[in-house]
């Protein structure tokens, strides 16, 4: 196991603790220089570490004493110790890191969230303001139909009255023409009846002359005529009783031209008042009135 002769001079002693501690500096930094980024160190490090911790244990065991030995098994055991702790401060490191970017991530995520929420808000806002333009025009095209419609019935309306209107024009126009024929006929029978009227009145003048001729002839032919005896009365007689029978005849004459003066008067009469009633006052104004045709 260890070489017999354990004990040596002071000088070999303090040259074995220097180079112990030499060995032990040379170890940790090797320690610390081969220990891994990562949170698992790989197993041939390991292997190639404690390699070189027994080739160097053998180059020391011939010369080392026992404090050397026990220095070096409690270096070894702070050594495994702190490869230990270093093994848990880069898990932790690493878990750490982990956490770190997983806060990250999550602070990320908020920030997106907030920011998509406050998107959405803005789109929310923007689609209510939308919504109210689109009402908005909505109501305007509701109220821009209605007053169409109504405007167009009013034009429809307007154009049934125009039509209408038009339709009475046209017919006001036929019955114009026809009455102002029917005038222009009625002139005609006027004219003619004024002038049947006026050759009645001669003939009905020269009717009452030859009347009142015959009535003094009458009157006369009576004062002279004196009584006869009877054979001779009938041959006197015969004078005044052919007056009488042309008198007679002359005043039914008289009668009859006045009836027919009457009549024709009448139906003028009628005639007139009918179309006073239901002509316009410009047909009214161009017809005849009744009075003047009787003058």
């Amino acid at each position: 196991m260890y070489p017999t002769n354990t004990r040596r001079p002071l000088s070999s002693s303090s040259t074995n603790l220097h180079n112990a501690h030499t060995i032990s500096t040379r170890l940790r930094s090797m320690t610390h220089s081969s220990r891994p980024k990562t949170s698992y160190r790989p197993s041939y490090q390991v292997e190639n570490r404690d390699r070189e911790i027994e080739r160097l244990g053998r180059f020391l065991d011939s010369d080392r004493s026992a404090d050397v030995l026990a220095l070096e098994s409690k270096l070894k055991s702070n050594e495994k110790l702190i490869d230990h702790q270093n093994v848990q401060i880069d898990y932790l490191h690493e878990k750490n890191r982990q956490l770190e970017r997983r806060l990250q991530e999550l602070i990320d995520l908020k920030r997106d969230l907030s920011s998509k929420q406050f998107e959405e808000k803005l789109k929310n806002i923007d689609l209510l303001r939308d919504l109210k333009d689109i009402d908005r025009l909505a109501r305007k095209v509701q109220a821009d139909k209605e007053y169409t419609v109504d405007a167009a019935d009013r034009d429809l309306n307007e154009a049934k009255e125009r039509k209408s209107l038009l339709q009475e024009l046209e017919i006001s126009k036929a019955q114009s023409s026809e009455r102002d024929n029917e005038i222009v006929r009625l002139q005609d029978l006027i004219e003619r009846i004024q002038t049947d009227k006026a050759r009645l009145s001669k003939r009905l003048s020269k009717l009452v002359l030859n009347e009142k001729d015959l009535l003094q002839e009458l009157q006369k032919s009576r004062r002279i005529t004196k009584p006869a005896t009877p054979g001779g009365s009938t041959k006197k007689l015969s004078l005044p009783a052919r007056l009488d029978t042309h008198l007679k005849n002359v005043e039914d004459e008289r009668d009859l031209y006045k009836n027919e003066i009457d009549t024709l008067q009448k139906l003028l009469n009628e005639r007139f008042y009918h179309r006073h009633t239901s002509h316009s006052p410009t047909s009214r104004a161009r017809s005849t009135s009744p009075q003047l045709l009787t003058r």
